[in-house]
């Protein structure tokens, strides 16, 4: 049986060693070109409410979700004012 083993040379270390470095290369390399991929996103149309204006922001990218007459002044409702109250005494 030993005549099956073959005994490794420098040489053969050299190539064992070039190729394994060279597909460690390969891999890394391809992992960082994988193109990503982006899903799907579907809006749904905006909401048929009973209002007189309001503005859906998604605050993570700063884009309007939806909108109706975003530029026409309200006064502020209750819930806003207790929320200021709320976070004034809490900060």
């Amino acid at each position: 049986m030993l005549w099956c083993v073959e005994i490794m040379d420098e040489d053969n270390l050299k190539k064992t060693d070039y190729i394994i470095n060279m597909s460690a290369l390969f891999v890394v390399l391809f992992c960082f070109f994988i193109p990503k991929v982006n899903a799907i996103v579907i809006v749904p149309k905006a909401p048929n409410i009973d209002v007189d204006s309001y503005v859906l922001l998604d605050t993570e990218t700063g884009t309007i979700i939806a909108k109706l007459e975003e530029t026409k002044p309200v006064k502020p409702a209750s819930i806003t004012k207790l929320m200021t109250a709320y976070t004034a005494f809490h900060a």
